[in-house]
């Protein structure tokens, strides 16, 4: 990577995070303004025209939106699992792998930063991610079909890419970012799935394959009050025939509160996953030069690429299906509907960070520009 190239990363790095913060920092105030001023102000007049407590009022808009709310937990628990929950990675042992562990070691060192563990999960995908917040805990999950099906030159490559992710802290910075926009995601699918069906999920179709086969515990949403007083009058709000048209009235606002929780949650998934999309796709390009410079052969990294590409294409459906999560951005190259035989139906990956890798033919033309300039 050339001197110019490094300083203009990392302002572009610094501008996507300033832009990504800026739309969390809008859409928290977005809902802190609905919720601290608009829900109140609405169930108080509300109160006052009817002649209700208050308190009822608060309680029964509040409880209609956490039961709709509650539909997009399942998404959310799909998301937010780290990367080694979702998958059943064992040690690469010496024995079996002893050249490659002594590569990774060398490059590690070559980086400046403590040696990695190398996990394995098996899967016919050529894959591979790095996990871990901190560089000293960092682990690097491989295939297997990295393991047996590419020579050492190809494999040195793609743990070049990876530990240039560690040198970068990329596993915790990238984790974290795309918790927002998944959470946003979840909410705005809970909220508009009713409305669209065809918008969202079918039920368990956000399962792993794990979960699939174990099958997924329905959860039931309890509300309940030990305050004698709020009891009473959630008995009067129901038993009372006058005050049906007050209920009538807060299930209108519970409902106006729902469908604007949506539209903010759509909005900020929209903005903060075309955000993702950038900054992702400029850790990737990052990746790959500094895997370059400490291979000291940007062509490897360029054939490694195709190499994976190739593979990737020709992996089966399942196995790309058992590596979806929304995880995807994390792997060398990314899973989309494209590479699918058959329709995969709800594809996480695609579906909350659509095309985060930049492509494959962008990253090569990049290394083979950097190849030619160093000569």
């Amino acid at each position: 990577m050339s001197a110019s190239e490094v300083p203009s990363l990392r302002w572009r790095l610094l501008a996507v995070l300033v832009l990504y913060l800026a739309v969390v920092a809008l859409t928290l105030a977005a809902l802190a303004a609905l919720y601290l001023v608009g829900v109140p102000l609405a169930v108080d007049l509300t109160a006052q025209a009817f002649e209700i407590h208050t308190a009822a009022g608060t309680f029964f808009v509040v409880g209609i939106v956490l039961v709709v709310l509650a539909t997009g937990q399942r998404i959310y628990s799909e998301v937010t699992e780290t990367p080694l929950e979702r998958v059943e990675a064992d040690p690469v042992y010496e024995r079996a792998y002893g050249d490659l562990l002594e590569r990774l070691d060398d490059l590690a060192s070559t980086a400046g930063i403590p040696t990695p563990d190398l996990h394995q999960v098996d899967s016919d995908v050529p894959a591979a991610f790095t996990a871990g917040i901190r560089q000293s805990s960092a682990t690097i999950v491989v295939t297997t079909a990295l393991l047996q099906e590419y020579d050492l030159e190809v494999l040195a490559a793609v743990l070049a890419h990876e530990v240039a992710h560690i040198a970068h802290r990329d596993g915790g910075l990238m984790y974290a970012a795309q918790v927002f926009p998944a959470i946003a995601y979840a909410i705005a699918n809970a909220v508009y799935r009713p409305l669209f069906g065809d918008g969202g999920p079918e039920p368990d179709s956000t399962a792993t394959p794990r979960e699939a086969a174990r099958g997924t515990a329905g959860r039931s949403a309890e509300m309940g009050s030990d305050d004698s007083a709020s009891g009473l009058q959630n008995a009067r709000l129901i038993s009372d025939p006058r005050a049906i048209p007050a209920a009538i009235v807060l299930i209108g606002v519970a409902i106006a509160t729902v469908l604007l929780t949506g539209l903010i949650a759509l909005v900020a998934w929209l903005a903060s996953a075309a955000i993702y999309r950038l900054l992702s796709r400029t850790r990737e390009y990052a990746a790959d030069e500094r895997a370059a410079e400490l291979l000291d052969d940007p062509a490897a990294v360029a054939r490694m690429l195709e190499a994976l590409d190739r593979g990737v294409d020709e992996a089966p459906d399942d196995d790309l299906l058992a590596l979806d999560g929304g995880h995807e951005p994390l792997y060398v190259l990314g899973i989309d509907r494209s590479l699918f035989e058959d329709d995969p139906g709800r594809l996480l990956a695609d579906d909350i960070f659509p095309t985060s890798h930049p492509p494959i033919e962008e990253r090569i033309a990049r290394l083979e520009q950097s190849a030619r300039g160093g000569r």
